[in-house]
């Protein structure tokens, strides 16, 4: 499967372009429809899932450039709640001050957007789960430049931009 092949939510309420359904109110169409919910469902976390994978697999190889490629094509999809907060993590903490700071801002412009952020409630938790270890990775370099420049990158972007922006209510 290529990531670029995620599959969309499909609405067969809307999906009808303009004309209706016989039988719409049928118990048969009710299961049918159903049905195609769930195979639906199952398809996108599937998508979803490879996609989060491969969005780590970039960042363990440190290529900004790949990742930065998956978020334009995955603007509004909730990629991190699909993801291992701690492998994230992991591989974050190994990339030069420069590419965190590229990065942690690139992950900040998903959450910028009010239709955006609706659609990306679900990795609040993720990023709060993210902030903490940043916090006990600080705790380890406190009183090193890396500690300072990490704290900031946690103050400024992390918790100001990335977990505010997740808890508005729009």
């Amino acid at each position: 499967m290529d990531i670029w092949e995620v599959k969309q939510q499909y609405d067969i309420d809307a999906e009808h372009y303009g004309l209706g359904y016989c039988e719409e109110d049928s118990e048969e169409f009710q299961q049918i429809k159903t049905y195609m919910e769930e195979v639906n469902q199952k398809a996108c976390l599937e998508g979803l899932i490879h996609v989060a994978d491969e969005l780590l697999k970039r960042v363990k190889e440190k290529n900004i450039n790949g990742i930065i490629g998956i978020f334009e094509e995955m603007a509004s999809q909730p990629l991190f709640s699909k993801m291992d907060v701690n492998q994230f993590f992991d591989a974050f903490i190994e990339l030069k001050f420069d590419a965190m700071s590229h990065l942690l801002s690139r992950i900040e412009n998903r959450y910028k957007f009010a239709g955006n952020r609706r659609g990306l409630q679900e990795e609040l938790s993720f990023w709060q789960r993210f902030n903490v270890l940043l916090s006990e990775e600080i705790e380890k370099q406190k009183g090193q430049l890396s500690g300072f420049l990490l704290g900031g990158l946690q103050k400024y972007i992390v918790q100001e931009k990335i977990i505010k922006g997740l808890e508005q209510k729009d």
